[in-house]
């Protein structure tokens, strides 16, 4: 008996296992072209027992190769990754975004996400290819920071909270495929990646924001990533330009401490030390905050030069690396981990158990979803046993999305 599935998500399995297709065909009996035929399908009919073969050697469930989901190409992440990115590196975390999203539109239909609430992205028309101004970008991070109830003067206390507030939904990837051996998953080998994050939007309508971060040891770094890839997201969705990565790294310094904030708060004497109060305030770095200022005409360029001579000079008595790699204050905080997905599986299936999951979506591996919620944080409370699912109990819900009591530092 035959059943039609779909050829990308046959793709989509391979590169999430990282294997190769010439080593995947020959394991099912198949020829190079064949596999390339069926991955390019739309949809196509296959024989019962290749399917089972399939989902052996891909160790997916068959239902996910059944079930239509989302198809994402690498032209469709919003990036922050060198040009050098492998093509391999590439569709892999298209395809994981993809699939990820696919998962998301699963739990959105138990019980809806939280509605997404991002300004509305800037409208291009007549701008071409230019660079986005800094007025344009200034605005857009004052309407992002207003939308989070944050004022002038007070910081982000925890971006990825307020992120999932407004609908984004934040990932942290904390497995990357060994390099030695492409079918074996190696939890070193994402440090050897190209990207450290990137965005896109998914779902069947492509109206959920998702941003997906490589796990860092670094707090500032991923503050800085997470600002970054907000920015991708209102500005580049309908407004692609040669300066891309320029314009989201101009918002991240605005939307984290905004320019007019830190002018009246710059000390006399600018130097390393007396920044240090300053990053600690905002959660970004020295080396992000000497470049906003530097932009924003607050110091000179020969003060910015020999500040960042420093950083790089100088070195840190804990790590013994510069301060260019670890800065004063580079242990003053915990990295930021998202928490919305673990959150919904607890309040909306009663369990967070990658198995127990798997059983109940038929769609996943276990390990794929055991993945999803390794670097999520847990919520106050825990249940570890599965119940039916019947009416979404909302105000569970809602109580992670509270407004938390702000600290301005």
């Amino acid at each position: 008996m035959a059943d039609s599935i779909y050829g990308f998500r046959v793709r989509q399995a391979r590169t999430l296992r990282g294997r190769a297709s010439g080593d995947l065909a020959k394991v099912l009996g198949w020829s190079a072209s064949k596999l390339t035929r069926v991955e390019a399908a739309d949809s196509l009919q296959i024989g019962g027992e290749e399917l089972r073969a399939l989902s052996d050697n891909l160790q997916y469930p068959t239902d996910f190769f059944l079930h239509p989901g989302t198809d994402l190409n690498y032209g469709d992440l919003l990036f922050r990754a060198p040009k050098s990115t492998p093509k391999r590196e590439q569709q892999f975390l298209a395809d994981y975004a993809a699939v990820t999203g696919d998962f998301l539109a699963w739990l959105d239909s138990l019980h809806r996400l939280p509605n997404v609430r991002l300004p509305q992205p800037l409208d291009m028309v007549g701008v071409g290819e230019s660079s986005v101004s800094f007025a344009q970008i200034k605005t857009l991070a004052q309407d992002c920071r207003a939308a989070m109830n944050l004022s002038k003067g007070m910081p982000a206390p925890y971006l990825t909270h307020e992120l999932e507030r407004l609908g984004v939904v934040v990932i942290v990837r904390s497995r990357g495929l060994q390099r030695s051996d492409p079918d074996v998953w190696d939890k070193d080998a994402i440090s050897l990646e190209n990207h450290v994050g990137y965005s896109t939007w998914v779902g069947d309508h492509r109206d959920r924001p998702v941003i997906i971060l490589r796990s860092l040891d670094s707090w500032e770094r991923t503050r800085w990533t997470l600002a970054h890839e907000l920015g991708h997201l209102v500005l580049h969705r309908n407004a692609p330009t040669l300066e891309k990565e320029q314009d989201a790294s101009t918002f991240a310094s605005e939307f984290l401490a905004p320019i007019d904030a830190l002018e009246e708060e710059l000390p006399r004497s600018i130097t390393l030390t007396t920044l240090l109060p300053l990053k600690l305030k905002w959660g970004l770095s020295i080396y992000a905050l000497l470049r906003h200022l530097l932009r924003g005409d607050l110091i000179t360029n020969e003060r910015y030069k020999s500040m960042t001579d420093q950083l790089h000079v100088r070195r840190n008595a804990e790590t013994g690396r510069t301060w260019r790699r670890d800065e004063p204050g580079w242990d003053a905080r915990e990295p930021e981990r998202p928490a919305i997905i673990r959150t919904w599986c607890e309040r909306c299936l009663g369990t967070t158990d990658s198995g127990a999951l798997q059983m109940l979506s038929k769609r996943w591996p276990s390990d794929f979803l055991d993945e999803l919620l390794a670097t999520q944080r847990s919520s106050a409370k825990r249940s570890n046993h599965v119940r039916n699912l019947g009416p979404a109990v909302e105000a569970g819900v809602v109580d992670m999305f509270s407004r938390r009591k702000r600290s301005t530092g």
